[in-house]
């Protein structure tokens, strides 16, 4: 994750191959097993693209990657995390649509995509998400209509409140 990253505020400094546990990592949180389960560098100055190798952290439960400049696409592999329960990476400049992989989460609780460049339809996959009761895809390009189905998720507290100000060029608007 770290080389695809430009880190101006050092924050990733310590981070390096020949660590011999991540556990002891700056911004790293791990179980009592020494598996990785949480990586937290919200507003850390990060730039640079987001690496498809963070996917290979099977044990990550919450991935906090908002308020950087990470730019490019959102890796299709973020859905083989199957523990994801929270992933922020709102307040970013992500330039892709989002990953049908996505709708293979089905432990995410929360998603936080707002304030990118996104594009495209709201995948409906996400409506096969049993546990996500929060979601912000506020301030993208987004098109297309919010997906039936994901409104009718019964797990949402307030559904129309999930879905402040979303730039919809066409569609049904919430």
């Amino acid at each position: 994750m770290r080389m695809m990253l430009t880190d101006s505020r050092g924050v990733l400094k310590d981070w390096n191959d020949n660590q011999v546990s991540p556990c002891y990592l700056a911004n790293v949180r791990c179980d009592q097993h020494g598996d990785v389960i949480g990586i937290t560098l919200s507003s850390s100055g990060l730039s640079g693209v987001l690496s498809p190798s963070i996917a290979t952290i099977t044990t990550l439960q919450q991935l906090l990657l908002d308020g950087n400049s990470i730019t490019g696409g959102i890796p299709q592999a973020l859905g083989n995390l199957s523990n994801l329960m929270t992933l922020k990476l709102g307040r970013n400049k992500l330039n892709s649509s989002i990953p049908e992989s996505f709708g293979l989460l089905s432990e995410l609780q929360n998603l936080d995509l707002s304030q990118n460049l996104l594009t495209g339809n709201i995948p409906s996959s996400l409506s096969n998400l049993p546990s996500l009761n929060n979601i912000n895809l506020a301030y993208n390009s987004l098109s297309g209509e919010i997906p039936e189905k994901l409104l009718q998720v019964s797990q949402y507290k307030k559904p129309f409140e999930l879905w402040p100000a979303l730039n919809f060029m066409c569609g049904r608007h919430y």
